[in-house]
């Protein structure tokens, strides 16, 4: 994991807001939620498809004369099994704004791991660990299930032999039970698919 890629000030901010949501100084408002689906990244003229179980959330914060925005989707290809992770924090104060952007995927090591090599590599990360201390505090499940209410699996033609895929079969299990966090625990916890999986 090269942390390089980040300034001393950006590592600083996410690991403060790490720290902050965990000890309760810092308290996050769930602003929306995509549901759990299975989706095709690819485009019709891509010969190569990436077939990904993803949920996204936005959260805000305030701590002072600060604004704070998390915008994270979190993933699992259901081939490789790889989970991943994109995270953005927004904030503005008086003196302007600061943006952060990290992704597990973007490290240059990504690509040349296995899953489970992603997970040894990668749950310490510090976009990881943030998005772990938010959704820990998360107590807003009635407006997580109400997405479900408009949502579907898949608005996409996915293939039969991808809907088979045991990650596939996880991934639907999961959203019919609409539980945003045991999909989250999923992304880089091999053990917690193991339920789920027959």
């Amino acid at each position: 994991m090269d942390l390089s890629v980040f300034d001393r000030d950006e590592l600083e901010l996410l690991e403060d807001l790490t720290t902050g949501t965990k000890n309760g100084r810092v308290s996050w408002k769930l602003d929306e939620y995509n549901p759990i689906s299975l989706f095709d990244s690819g485009t019709m003229d891509d010969e190569k498809h990436e077939y990904m179980l993803i949920q996204m959330f936005t959260f805000l914060a305030e701590i002072g004369k600060l604004s704070f925005c998390v915008e994270f989707s979190e993933s699992i290809n259901v081939e490789t099994g790889k989970g991943d992770l994109f995270l953005t924090v927004f904030q503005e104060s008086p003196d302007g704004y600061k943006v952060v952007n990290a992704s597990l995927s973007g490290d240059f090591s990504y690509n040349k791991l296995s899953a489970e090599d992603v997970q040894k590599e990668y749950s310490n990360h510090p976009a990881a660990m943030l998005a772990d201390a938010i959704l820990e505090k998360l107590n807003d499940a009635s407006k997580i299930s109400r997405t479900y209410k408009w949502a579907a699996f898949t608005n996409q033609d996915i293939p039969d032999k991808i809907l088979e895929l045991p990650l596939s079969r996880l991934g639907k299990v999961i959203f019919d039970q609409q539980d945003a966090m045991s999909f989250h625990r999923c992304v880089l916890d091999l053990q917690s698919r193991k339920k789920y999986i027959i």
